[in-house]
């Protein structure tokens, strides 16, 4: 599939509907583009960006995007971990941190994250999905968190 601003993604037809933790291996291959991952989020999704000079989770809270700033190497292979901790039914952290150092963080409240009209339209919002038009992904593990 495929949307004008994110380019090329691939939905990921496995179900997070807990606290859990995603690890990706990728490499960047464009500056001037990003990774971006879709998470589910309890019963909505948050959307991170994954670029050379920054990185950032979009659409919580009312903010576009909140950054961090991590310098990241073209053709370099990195470790994200995306954690979604789901405090009660109404709260949640979200990290993502970047070959073991913490990057873009956010805690708050489910219905502050992410939008009703999704970016890429999964067929369900609990589906994870990713969009390379910037570079490689080599794997993903799932784990989920008590």
């Amino acid at each position: 599939k495929s949307d004008d601003e994110h380019g090329p993604w691939l939905e990921i037809p496995v179900t997070a509907k807990k606290s859990y933790e995603l690890k990706m291996k990728f490499t960047l291959l464009r500056e001037t583009e990003a990774i971006y991952v879709h998470v589910p989020v309890g019963r909505t999704w948050a959307l991170f960006m994954l670029a050379a000079k920054e990185q950032a989770v979009a659409d919580v809270d009312g903010k576009d995007h909140i950054f961090s700033r991590q310098a990241l190497t073209m053709s370099k292979e990195y470790e994200a971990v995306f954690r979604v901790a789901l405090m009660d039914s109404d709260s949640v952290k979200i990290d993502c941190l970047i070959n073991g150092k913490k990057g873009t963080s956010w805690e708050g409240l489910v219905e502050n994250v992410g939008k009703t009209d999704s970016v890429w339209h999964t067929s369900d919002e609990s589906f994870f999905g990713v969009g390379t038009k910037s570079g490689t992904i080599a794997g993903m593990e799932l784990k989920e968190l008590p």
